[in-house]
């Protein structure tokens, strides 16, 4: 947290600083130079300053889409219940095994299946694009989906787990 929120801070300064010598410059071209060459100087320096602007805005938007990702990919990690349907869904799929998830395992997905809820809003929502999640929960979302134990717990319950049906949709076909 504490680096993105130097970050945030470094990008503000450089985002006000060419600003500030962006108006810097106007000014000293309106005083001190004649009014054509100070009007064409003006006019260059405001859309030079115009587009550092923009790039210093689409590099704050990349900074913020990467620390989201990241955030995102803590709050999975950082779920005891996530990481433990997590692990024991890589083990059934390492062991090639006929093992099977508890009654009482069933019961502990629900921090699973609400994170990709959650994350079926944002994409149904435009908020995120799918493309943005794909490389790092891909594997985790349809390892969880092609698991035939949960697969036959979790469509007991269509109704509540639509939204997970729909994105499993979305993404199938992404």
């Amino acid at each position: 947290m504490e680096a993105s929120m130097q970050r945030f801070t470094r990008s503000s300064y450089t985002f006000w600083l060419i600003l500030l010598i962006t108006f810097g410059f106007i000014y000293i071209a309106r005083t001190h130079l004649n009014h054509i060459f100070g009007g064409m100087l003006e006019l260059m320096i405001a859309v030079g300053g115009f587009f550092l602007l923009i790039v210093q805005l689409r590099n704050n938007h990349k900074i913020t889409k990467a620390e989201f990702i990241y955030s995102l990919n803590n709050t999975f990690n950082d779920n005891d219940e996530i990481r433990y349907i997590y692990g024991k869904l890589k083990a059934i799929r390492d062991s090639k095994s006929d093992e099977k998830f508890s009654e009482e395992d069933s019961r502990r997905m629900g921090d699973y299946i609400m994170f990709f809820e959650i994350m079926d809003y944002l994409i149904s929502q435009k908020m995120i694009p799918i493309s943005l999640v794909d490389r790092i929960f891909a594997n985790k979302f349809f390892i969880f989906m092609h698991n035939p134990c949960v697969q036959a717990y979790q469509l007991k319950y269509t109704g509540i787990n639509q939204p997970i049906i729909d994105l499993y949709v979305r993404w199938y076909n992404y």
